[in-house]
């Protein structure tokens, strides 16, 4: 089945690292980042999408995009909005319109009302 997906920027707190992935649902995938890390693990955005191809299509040129900054342990030594932003563009640049994805904080207050 066909649903949405998120990419998102999972900060770990030692080295300041960021890395950006994707997933189908969010909860499941931040557990798996939180038993593998060497360190507590924060998701500092999610951008949700129509497919999970699309989130992997962005996810793949995000880290295509930070190739060339420092890494640490298959991390990028970024600040969360370097990553954020990268997530953004690269998502404008794959869908063409920002009409199809929603920021996560944006629909958590939303699906409370």
């Amino acid at each position: 089945m066909v649903g949405f997906a998120c990419v998102y920027v999972a900060g770990i707190d030692s080295p300041k690292a960021r890395r950006i992935g994707y997933a189908e649902n969010l909860a499941p995938a931040v557990a798996r980042l939180r038993r593998s890390a060497p360190a507590a693990v924060t998701i500092e955005s999610a951008l949700w999408v129509p497919d999970r191809g699309i989130a992997t299509t962005i996810a793949k040129a995000v880290q295509c995009d930070l190739a060339l900054t420092p890494k640490a342990g298959g991390s990028f030594v970024v600040d969360p909005e370097t990553a954020t932003a990268a997530v953004e563009l690269s998502s404008v640049r794959t869908l063409g319109s920002v009409a199809a994805m929603a920021w996560h904080d944006q629909l958590i207050p939303q699906h409370r009302e």
